[in-house]
C-alpha cells in the first residue's frame, strides 16, 4: 500500500470514528442515588435584597438570557441555553432555569430552582422533554447555581 493509500485509508477511519463517536452521544439517566442528592433549594442566611441581586448576577454571569423577573413575587425564569450542539448526527441538550426566591424571615431567604431539560437527537430535530427523567450530566445545575449565588453574595 504507498503511502497516498495509507494517508487516504486514515482519513476515511478517522471520519467514521469521529461520526459514529459523535452519533453514539449517549443520554446516560442519572441513578437513584445521583437524584437524591439533587439540591433543588437552599436558604441563605441573608436578607431577600442581596439574595435577589445575587440571583440576578448569577443568571447574567452563567449566561441565561431572562425571559421574565417579578422580584415582588420572587420569580424569574430564563430562556433554554444549549449545554451540547447537535453535531451531525448527535444529540444537542438545553435547558432553562425557574428560580424561585422567597423570604422566609428578615435574615433568612430561600432559592428554589426547577430546571427543564430537552433534547433532539440531530441538529435538525425538534426539541424535546428528557424521557425518563434527569441523566448523569444534569444533576449538578442546580447546586452549580446555588454555589454561584452564595458566591456573589
Amino acid at each position: 500500500m504507498s503511502i497516498r493509500q495509507k494517508g487516504m485509508m486514515f482519513l476515511i477511519i478517522s471520519f467514521a470514528l469521529g461520526l459514529f463517536g459523535c452519533s453514539i452521544s449517549q443520554i446516560i439517566p442519572a441513578t437513584q442515588q445521583e437524584l437524591a442528592q439533587i439540591e433543588k433549594s437552599r436558604i441563605f442566611n441573608k436578607d431577600f435584597a442581596l439574595v435577589w441581586a445575587s440571583v440576578v448576577k448569577t443568571i447574567s454571569e452563567k449566561g441565561y438570557t431572562t425571559l421574565s423577573q417579578d422580584k415582588s413575587s420572587g420569580s424569574i425564569s430564563t430562556d433554554f441555553k444549549v449545554t451540547k450542539e447537535a453535531f451531525m448526527m448527535s444529540a444537542g441538550r438545553r435547558h432553562k432555569l425557574n428560580v424561585f426566591v422567597e423570604k422566609k424571615s428578615d435574615s433568612q431567604t430561600q432559592v428554589t430552582i426547577t430546571p427543564v431539560f430537552q433534547v433532539r437527537h440531530t441538529d435538525k430535530a425538534e426539541w424535546a422533554q428528557i424521557h425518563g427523567g434527569r441523566t448523569a450530566e444534569t444533576i449538578h445545575v442546580e447546586r452549580e447555581f446555588l454555589d454561584a449565588v452564595q458566591k456573589n453574595m
